[in-house]
Order: C-alpha cells, then structure tokens, then sequence
C-alpha cells in the first residue's frame, strides 16, 4: 500500500506493509489542508508529525521496494499485490535515487523522468532479487495505473482539470502505460498489442489454472476529473487514432 485510501491497506489481506497503515489518507489531508499545517509549520514539513509529507513518502517508498526485493522468502505459494506511487508527485528522487526536494526549480518534466528513472532502476533490481530468491518460477506483472499529465493542461496531477475538455495528445500521453509481464512456461504470442489489464488475469488464469474464463472487450476510458471516480467516457477510438 501507499498514502492512496483505497490502497492504504487491505482489510482481506493476510498481512499489510505499508508505514501508511496506521495513518489514513483523510487525516493527512485534513493536517494538510486546515490551520493546523501553519500551526505545525517546520515540525510539519520535516515529515515527522504522524509520518505525514515528503521524508515519509520517500522513506516509504525505498522500504517498500526493499521489502518486496526479499518477498520470495517467504512461505509459499501467496499472492502480493503492490502499489507504488513513484514516479507520481511529489518529486523526490534524482535519477540516483538520492533524496531531492520537489520544489527545486527544474521544469517538471525533467524532474519526471530524473524520478521516473529511479523507478526503473529500483524495480529492475527488485525483479532480479526476487527471481534470484524464489524456489519456483514467479509470476510478475508491473503495470502502470496511468500515464503523465500533459502539464500544460492537466496539471501535475490531474486535479481541478476537466479531462473531458483537454486534447487528443493530452489524453494519449495519459492513457500510455506500462503493462508488463514475467510468465514462465507461457507462451508470449498470447498478449496481443492491445491488451488491456482488464485481461490480464484472465490470461494468467486461463493457462495457469485451466480456467476457461473469455477474455473481455479491450476498452479505454476517461473519468470528468479526480472527484468523479465512477463517471467513465469511453474513449477507446481516441486511443486507437493513428
């Protein structure tokens, strides 16, 4: 989990690590966006009231990675899902993954590819420990949930946008993710260029388990904006546009 609400924690799962887990999204928000920030001022911003800003999201982060680099050493067989903010805002590693602050003057987008390149490095690493430690081959998939916001009409994260009104580029450059997969024994040929995660499973379960589940229309979709969650355009021409 991450500072995200609705994947802070797991209420099914057998175990949670997430330094988040004792502390949720709407408490942080409510510290952040009332007058008790200028109250906690330095304390605040230093990240060590409630483990809230920017120290913690990067501590987290490199603890998450590192727990999930020795995952394959525990009891077998499990299922571990992940979520990872980086490379989304705020802005704290360079592309050494050392600590930088998110308010440095560099265009955006420089400080999107320095984290995002981090990012790279960490999961290739974490990929390599757990192949590495496991006794049977793993399944991993790493898939991104969304792509960059054209900042220009977007904003860094998308808030305050109507994402109904913004370009054709905007909306590629948003909906450009990466879907990845390790699959032992698989045969590739079966992920076709337009795979969609909502398949994703259904692959895997269907060779792995002898499912016979058929796969699902591979659709794209746009929400309003960040407070409209559940209101879906389908998008799925634009995205096919050459």
């Amino acid at each position: 989990g991450d500072w995200w609400e609705p994947t802070r924690v797991s209420k099914i799962a057998d175990l949670n690590i997430n330094r988040y887990a004792g502390f949720s999204e709407y408490g942080r928000k409510f510290l952040g966006t009332t007058i008790l920030k200028p109250l906690i001022g330095e304390y605040y911003k230093g990240n060590n009231f409630f483990g809230f800003f920017q120290d913690r999201i990067y501590e987290n982060t490199n603890y998450k990675f590192a727990k999930l680099g020795a995952i394959a050493t525990s009891p077998s067989p499990k299922f571990v899902f992940a979520h990872i903010l980086t490379p989304h805002i705020p802005y704290l590693f360079d592309k050494n993954c050392k600590r930088v602050e998110d308010e440095r003057k560099i265009p955006e987008k420089e400080k999107y590819l320095e984290q995002l390149i981090c990012a790279n490095s960490k999961i290739k690493k974490m990929i390599s420990s757990i192949l590495a430690q496991s006794k049977n081959p793993p399944v991993i998939i790493i898939q991104s949930d969304e792509g960059p916001f054209k900042v220009d009409e977007m904003k860094p994260n998308g808030e305050q946008t109507d994402w109904t009104k913004v370009s054709t580029e905007a909306i590629k450059i948003h909906m450009g993710i990466l879907n990845a997969y390790y699959l032992p024994e698989f045969d590739y040929g079966k992920l076709y260029p337009s795979l969609t995660p909502v398949n994703s499973f259904r692959l895997i379960f269907n060779h792995y388990f002898g499912t016979k589940l058929e796969l699902l229309p591979d659709k794209n979709y746009f929400i309003p904006n960040i407070d409209r969650p559940y209101s879906h355009t389908d998008i799925t021409k634009i995205i096919n546009s050459k």
